[in-house]
This record gives C-alpha cells, structure tokens and sequence, in this order.
C-alpha cells in the first residue's frame, strides 16, 4: 500500500535535472510524517489546457489519460521553516511508469517490515 496525492498542472518550473513544484506545507506535513503507515508520495502529472485533449473515456472499459507524470517520496523528510508552501523537487528520472510503481510497492512493503532506508528510485 501506497498513499499518493495527486495534483495536475499545466506546466512544471524546470530546474537544472528535475522539475520544481510548489506543494503547501499542510500536505508536505501529511506525506512526511515518520508515523505513517505506508510510505507517502507525490504524484504530479503535467496535463494539456483543454481537458478533451488528455481524458478519454472509453465506456466502462477503460480511462486513457494523455500526460505525462513525476514523482517524489516525501516519507520521512525534514520539517520545513515556512508556513504556506515548500518546493519539492521531482527528478526528470522519477517519471511515473509501471517499473515505478513496482519499485514503490516494494519500498512499502519493506516500510511495512520497519525497514526504513529510503525509497531507491
């Protein structure tokens, strides 16, 4: 189990390797916290102006999003000295795929074991 929380947006600051992403402190505060039960992520999926260009629902059968999406693990980070939002940074090399979430569920299934060395991205 992994709990995520998603924002969308039109465009990401670049920063030299990584995107940068202005997160309020109160959802910082709840993906950080060292007591969490599964480990906390952020997922930011950078999508196109008109929402016909990125969402198509096929039926019931399936969801075909057209974006593109990045991640940071913000378990365990330090508190911040700022009141409003903190910028986290998310590596042009975390972007969202299958082999992605396969290394996430491995990291919370070693966070459930009390193993706490970090997500490898």
């Amino acid at each position: 189990m992994v709990d995520i929380q998603l924002k969308c947006t039109q465009e990401l600051r670049r920063l030299g390797d990584s995107y940068a992403f202005d997160l309020d402190v109160k959802t910082y505060d709840k993906l950080r916290g060292t007591d969490r039960s599964a480990p906390g992520y952020l997922f930011v999926m950078i999508v196109p102006r008109d929402i016909k260009d990125w969402i198509h629902l096929h039926g019931d059968e399936y969801l075909l999003l057209r974006c593109a999406a990045f991640y940071a693990c913000i378990q365990d980070k330090p508190s911040v000295n700022t009141s409003t939002t903190t910028v986290i940074h998310l590596p042009f090399a975390h972007r969202l795929n299958r082999d992605a979430l396969e290394r996430m569920f491995e990291h919370s299934r070693r966070h459930a074991l009390g193993v706490r060395d970090g997500m490898v991205a």
